[in-house]
């Protein structure tokens, strides 16, 4: 499912692109833009969880450095089919930021 929401820390701004559920798993494929310099994103500082509170527990990431950013994905517990939003809640030293996104039905386009 493509996303296209975007949460901001300081400066800078990471975009989730796309969210694709496996059969065991969910993956959820980000973007950092960096203006300010001098920090990594770590993936595991996002929790995901979902409108009823639940925690989708982090299972390991990927990345690859650009010369704007980088972009990565990283993995979770499996979503479920009836969830119907989810939200990224990023947590790190002095840095919060949290996005909802709507997930869309089969065949629904997602709210940008």
């Amino acid at each position: 499912m493509e996303v296209g929401k975007s949460m901001k820390i300081d400066n800078d701004k990471i975009f989730i692109n796309r969210i694709i559920n496996t059969e065991d798993e969910t993956y959820i494929r980000y973007r950092v833009i960096k203006f300010e310099q001098g920090w990594s994103f770590p993936e595991s500082a996002i929790k995901v969880f979902d409108d009823k509170g639940q925690e989708y527990i982090y299972h390991g990431a990927g990345s690859s450095g650009k010369a704007w950013g980088e972009e990565g994905i990283f993995r979770v517990d499996r979503i479920p089919d009836d969830v119907k939003e989810i939200i990224l809640k990023l947590d790190r030293y002095d840095r919060k930021s949290e996005v909802k996104i709507h997930l869309a039905e089969d065949g629904e386009k997602n709210e940008n």
